[in-house]
């Protein structure tokens, strides 16, 4: 009896201790030091952050847009049985 409450107590405990470092877990917040002080986006004003934000929307779009061009000629080598490279090659030669 008392091991089955041994071992319930250390299970809860490690599933606390893991829920309790979830905010943890994710992706660091950008920042950026000056003259010793480290500043995130939260230190911007409002017009800047909506800025900053716009133009971090903008260059994720611009990534994917090349992404899915990228998969485009991939298909269409594949479709025309060749490697990526021969197929660009082929296409700016003519």
């Amino acid at each position: 009896m008392k091991e089955l409450f041994v071992k319930r107590y250390v299970t809860l405990t490690l599933i606390a201790a893991a829920v309790s470092l979830l905010p943890f877990c994710g992706p660091p917040q950008p920042e950026a030091t000056l003259d010793g002080k480290t500043y995130t986006i939260d230190d911007l004003d409002e017009r800047t952050r909506i800025e900053l934000i716009r133009q971090h929307n903008e260059r994720v779009a611009n990534a994917l847009h090349n992404h899915v061009y990228e998969k485009m000629i991939e298909m269409e080598a594949e479709k025309q049985g060749m490697e990526k490279e021969k197929y660009l090659a082929d296409l700016f030669s003519s």
